[in-house]
């Protein structure tokens, strides 16, 4: 028995081509794509009945033809939830590099997966505890960039233990522990259409970024598969859906019908070699932007123009012979619609002038490694993309370990030429000269981490940059740093870098990343914004605050003074209006030097011990009142008031400021026991007595 349907999705003016469908059925005719006839038992075919009318008889056929997704080595999994992402997730680049997950040391994982599992573990316990973290982000097919990181440190144990006392129950969901550190893929929850993206070896998925994983069919061939037309059509048909914003949800992919690869030549290996090389283009392209894991500094980020090519062009091309050998596997079934946005370049914008002052000021900073834009041949290649990530991107400047450079430890250039791609380190003994000294260096470094905005300083801000400019373009330098200005709107470096809306806010802007604010080049200024002091995050330590006062205000401050004091005399009876100025600038600039030294004395006498592992946000909460962009700040202020009010009582920072409140929390909570190391403060809450057994009335005689 069939059933008439009318679908008017797509109308404008339903009523009238309802009235228009309605007539055409009265003279035996039908409209095509708004009348359809269907036995509504072939519903059935399809897991859960979908109330999908308007799918061809061919595409229903395929859920019994054909095997589901899961099985045979294939399977869907779902992964962590923190249930308090601000507490257990960072930005990749907010938590030292000593402290991520060196997975890449590890066994080979094609070799010997549950021996690489093992390893990765017993990392955790070994302090290499912050691990990369799939959770879902902005569609990008094929290849996304993980930019965030879960502490894991333990196997998890401060996540497992995030209960509530009150009843015991977990808020965390710990869960499929046995697919963590493997290879898959995994697909964004809720997105226009299914958006499937590697997952390397060496990282964790959340429950908002699913996995996939597979010991029989190439991971390669599956990725293709799921993000073309055809898979994308299928999952939306079996839950009645054809529109956008559809959530993806495990069982959906787990019971797509799957091809039974028939002609392996054809399909199984075209699929693969097709989506290696679309990975190949997104990556290589999303790598030069500065917070990716994989970054390679590359000229065309600062300056210069790379040959023209079309992305989008060859991406398309790509995805159009994709969506061929995965329509030729599923028997060329007829798709009636495809959706809209299936040719979107998942690629960001190639970067601009506005990206090029941060790089430069990364080189500045000695975060970026200089001689790689000097001579290509030291630039690391990309490793294989399921391969574990390097624990600092390909552009940073190491020192022979792997992490971050320190004074006297740079790596060589024999180093860099000799190491085989940028998640390895050299063979052992390769390398004869693996540093050199850090006057061997082109730029010199500040490793105490500060730079100032202050002209007639050698640690001045602009000059290090221009600096930096220099060794990169040499003569063209000067007009490097102009086009840059020009496209920044005018002015000049100077202003630009001063300006709390310049740097400081495209920054901001450029590290905020799943929610996460995470600006790393930190602007403490006086209140008129006369005086920066530039701190680089990552060597932020407890004596960072003394040496801004000692090394820099103070010998400013002091100048200033002096200056003052000279020019006093010159104001008595008639001054020049250039004496009252210079005056009135001098005096103003002398009062605001000596708020900030007092407020940076203030927050280090409160006991201020920044732990990088508490993230931007805490760090920088108590130096809130020397930041000038008014949103940052408001952020800062939320986030002291939860900090003071004891919300954050799990971070270091917390703890350094109040040790007995915390340690008292540490009584009741175990979670934050852990997170201080401070197990041994805990007291279990004692078991609840068993209820009394309700007497059983007897029966009335």
């Amino acid at each position: 028995m069939t059933t008439t349907f009318i679908r008017l999705l797509s109308a404008q003016d339903k009523a009238e081509a309802l009235t228009s469908a309605v007539a055409a059925l009265r003279d035996g005719r039908t409209e095509e794509g708004v009348v359809f006839t269907v036995d509504p038992s072939s519903f059935s075919k399809v897991p859960n009945s979908p109330f999908a009318y308007w799918v061809d008889d061919s595409i229903r056929d395929l859920f019994v033809k054909l095997p589901p997704f899961e099985g045979e080595g294939r399977t869907v999994k779902q992964g962590l939830a923190t249930a308090d992402d601000f507490r257990f997730v960072r930005a990749w680049w907010e938590v030292p590099a000593s402290r991520r997950l060196d997975a890449m040391n590890g066994p080979d994982h094609h070799d010997d997966l549950p021996a690489f599992q093992d390893w990765c573990r017993n990392r955790t316990r070994e302090g290499k505890y912050w691990v990369p973290f799939a959770k879902g982000g902005e569609y990008s097919p094929y290849y996304a960039d993980i930019h965030l990181v879960v502490n894991w440190k333990h196997e998890g144990e401060e996540i497992k233990n995030f209960v509530d006392h009150a009843t015991g129950k977990p808020f965390s969901r710990v869960q499929n522990t046995e697919y963590y550190f493997r290879q898959g893929l995994t697909w964004l929850r809720r997105t226009h259409r299914l958006c499937v993206s590697i997952l390397p070896s060496g990282a964790l998925f959340s429950d908002a970024a699913q996995a996939v994983f597979s010991s029989s069919t190439p991971l390669a061939a599956i990725l293709s598969l799921l993000n073309g037309n055809t898979v994308d059509y299928l999952v939306k048909m079996s839950v009645g859906r054809t529109g956008d914003s559809v959530q993806f949800m495990p069982g959906m992919i787990a019971t797509v019908p799957f091809p039974l690869f028939t002609d392996y030549q054809k399909h199984e290996q075209s699929l693969c070699a097709i989506g290696i090389k679309i990975v190949s283009l997104v990556r290589s392209q999303g790598s030069l932007v500065e917070t990716s894991p994989l970054h390679v500094a590359s000229r065309r980020n600062i300056g210069e123009k790379s040959a023209e090519h079309d992305i989008g062009q060859t991406f398309k091309r790509l995805c159009d012979e994709c969506n061929d050998h995965a329509n030729s596997a599923y028997n060329n079934v007829r798709i009636d619609r495809i959706v809209e946005k299936q040719q979107e370049v998942p690629i960001e914008e190639m970067p601009g002038s506005d990206i090029s002052i941060g790089t430069v000021l990364s080189i500045a900073f000695g975060r970026w490694d200089v001689r790689p834009l000097l001579n290509e041949k030291l630039t690391a290649r990309l490793p294989d993309p399921f391969s574990p990530l390097p624990v600092c991107p390909p552009a940073a400047l190491m020192g022979p370990d792997g992490l971050p450079a320190t004074s006297g430890n740079i790596v060589s250039e024999e180093w860099l030429t000799a190491r085989p791609d940028a998640a390895a380190l050299p063979p052992a003994g390769i390398v004869k000269n693996p540093t050199i000294t850090d006057g061997a260096y082109p730029i010199e470094i500040p490793w105490d981490g500060i730079l100032v905005d202050d002209p007639d300083h050698p640690a001045d801000i602009v000059l290090r940059m221009r600096k930096a400019m220099e060794v990169t373009w040499k003569e063209k330098a000067d007009s490097v740093e102009q086009e840059a200005c020009q496209a920044l709107g005018g002015g000049d470096l100077r202003g630009y870098m001063r300006s709390p809306t310049g740097f400081f806010q495209d920054h901001l802007s450029r590290y905020s990343k799943s929610r996460r604010k995470a600006p790393i080049y930190w602007p403490l200024s006086t209140a008129s914004g006369s005086y920066t002091l530039w701190i680089y995050y990552p060597r932020l330590t407890e004596s960072t605050l003394y040496q801004c006062v000692n090394a820099f205000l103070k010998p400013k401050l002091d100048g200033v003074r002096a200056e003052g004091a000279a020019l006093r005399p010159r104001m008595e009876g008639k001054p020049s209006a250039e004496t009252r100025d210079r005056f009135d600038v001098v005096t103003l600039l002398a009062r605001e030097l000596e708020e900030m030294t007092q407020e940076l004395l203030r927050v280090a006498a409160l006991g201020y011990r920044p732990d990088l592992d508490d993230g931007v946000v805490i760090c920088a909460c108590p130096l809130r009142a020397l930041f000038r962009l008014p949103r940052w700040k408001d952020e800062l202020d939320e986030a002291w008031e939860k900090l003071e009010k004891g919300d954050f009582d799990w971070a270091h920072l917390a703890m350094a400021l109040w040790p007995d409140r915390v340690k008292t929390a540490c009584a009741s909570n175990r979670s934050f026991a852990i997170a201080h190391d401070q197990e041994a403060l805990f007291v279990p809450p004692p078991a609840a007595e068993p209820k009394p057994a309700r007497a059983r009335k007897g029966k009335k005689s």
